[in-house]
């Protein structure tokens, strides 16, 4: 960071005003990085907004030790920056009295220089109060924690506990393009330090870095993906690679951002399995994104644009195997995305479960007999996994619940009565839920 107090300032305004976007329109993190927010462009306020939200509740219990009344609804920035700055105060190497100058200044660019007294005093409050960092067990809302109580009795605390730890970056290797050994040939000459996975394209890097600076990137040898959605991938992969059956036709339903639609696509490919593969998405700009992605790969894949709960974009060609990587409250990727636990509604499930019942209803009925669906959410939540999935099997009388064979060095796999829950308790992956269902020729 730059040593000029002005410029040190300006970009604590601008991760305020990034914060101020989140809390209070409810727009989501990743929406903001992909336009380049210039509350997250530099290190630093990637830091600071990412600290924010992940420690939120902690951060504002401290505000409030050192309150003698509410801060108004219509000076949220004055919350958020002062949230801001406990948090450089407890988390980061930032020095308790740069911090504290830095933040105050802020005051001036939100137009309340009336705040700079504020600020100054509960910063200093908190630059000598003590509150022990290694006794905080979570940092959710009520409803989600009691959620994950309900759903996880014997392993909650450890998926509380992972919520609070930063996630790690994980590459999967083009195999189409290098060898997984010559990619790592590639890593260990550029000193970029990494750690083997369960699976041998995919590798785990000690400390995360921009994905233009990783070798090969430009010539599409690699991809971003978080081990759970690997690991997801490879369960759906393995049904189509023991059939080795002739002429499969596979539609990737709700496909963006692409990560799984290319994956299979290289694991087909390095497998030798004539797959045929057609990627539905709703959204012209995330389709845009996806195949921007895909070029870089240098994958084709035929991509239509349509509504997975409709049969407009349909061609009345029935699919041997259709994964539907369903729209879902995103609960189980809190750690990468901690913006989730501010913005995400208890109140919205039930229009989001509604949703993943008329695709899956849809959806069906273009999978042929005989044929496999393999339905998966980023959701820890039970009524969007196995409670769907017990709905949707009772009403389709067609279908039948397959077992998975989970790979034994897949340590954070938890079977369910209707498939296999993904635990982010690992360190290593997001939570995931995926169920697979066959069709019945009857």
């Amino acid at each position: 960071m730059a040593n000029n107090s002005g410029e040190n300032s300006s970009l604590r305004f601008l991760s305020n005003q990034s914060l101020k976007k989140i809390l209070v329109q409810g727009i989501n993190i990743n929406s903001l990085l992909s336009k380049n927010d210039l509350g997250l462009k530099e290190p630093i306020q990637k830091e600071i907004v990412f600290g924010v939200l992940r420690y939120f509740f902690f951060l504002e219990n401290n505000l409030s030790r050192h309150l003698k009344q509410a801060i108004k609804n219509k000076d949220i920035d004055v919350k958020l920056l002062i949230l801001m700055g406990i948090y450089e105060i407890k988390f980061m190497k930032t020095p308790a009295y740069a911090a504290i100058n830095e933040t105050v200044e802020v005051c001036h660019q939100l137009g309340k220089t009336w705040a700079k007294g504020l600020v100054n005093a509960v910063l200093r409050k908190t630059a000598t109060a003590e509150s022990k960092l290694e006794n905080i067990e979570e940092d959710l809302p009520v409803w989600i924690s009691k959620k994950l109580d309900v759903n996880f009795p014997d392993h909650c605390h450890m998926i509380k506990k992972a919520f609070l730890i930063k996630p790690q970056m994980t590459l999967r290797i083009n195999q189409n393009k290098i060898s997984s050994k010559d990619y790592k040939d590639k890593l260990e000459k550029a000193a970029i330090s990494f750690r083997a996975s369960p699976f041998d394209e995919a590798i785990l890097l000690d400390e995360p870095r921009p994905s233009s600076d990783l070798p090969g990137w430009h010539d599409g040898e690699l991809s971003i993906q978080d081990l759970g959605a690997i690991t997801l991938g490879r369960l759906f992969f393995s049904q189509i690679n023991n059939e080795r059956q002739k002429d499969v036709r596979l539609l990737d339903a709700c496909s963006a951002p692409g990560g799984k639609l290319f994956q299979l696509t290289e694991l087909s490919a390095f497998h030798r399995i004539d797959c045929s593969i057609t990627a539905l998405e709703i959204s012209k700009k995330r389709i845009k994104t996806m195949c921007d992605l895909g070029k870089r790969l240098d994958h084709k894949v035929h991509v239509i644009q349509g509504d997975a709960s409709t049969d407009a974009w349909w061609d009345k060609k029935p699919f041997t195997h259709i994964l539907v990587d369903a729209p879902c409250s995103s609960s189980g990727t809190i750690r990468r995305n901690p913006d989730i636990k501010l913005i995400l509604k208890e109140k919205s499930l039930p229009s989001l479960q509604k949703k993943q019942l008329d695709i899956l209803t849809n959806l069906w009925k273009k999978l042929s007999p005989g044929g496999l669906l393999f339905y998966s959410t980023c959701s820890l939540f039970n009524e969007e996994n196995d409670l769907l999935i017990h709905k949707f099997v009772n009403k389709e009388r067609d279908a039948e619940i397959l077992k998975f064979r989970v790979p034994a060095n897949v340590t954070n796999a938890l079977l369910t009565e209707y498939g296999c829950n993904l635990l982010p308790f690992d360190k290593i992956s997001d939570g995931f839920y995926c169920s697979l269902i066959s069709r019945k020729t009857i």
